[in-house]
């Protein structure tokens, strides 16, 4: 387990057949980063147009 962790990366990852899956980058940095660590997040990419209302995978 790691000691800490930053997210880079995050809308664009996919699983190895191909789709689409924007939380996989999250899922596996809290995965693989120890109860007591710590986790940086570089930033929050919506989905669709700016004007629009955030909605985030569940």
């Amino acid at each position: 387990m790691a000691a800490t962790g930053v997210a880079g990366v995050g809308y664009q990852a996919h699983d190895p057949q191909g789709n689409e899956k924007p939380e996989a980058t999250l899922n596996d940095l809290v995965a693989s980063v120890k109860a007591t660590g710590a986790i940086g997040v570089v930033g929050v990419l919506a989905n669709g147009p700016r004007s629009a209302p955030p909605s985030f995978p569940q």
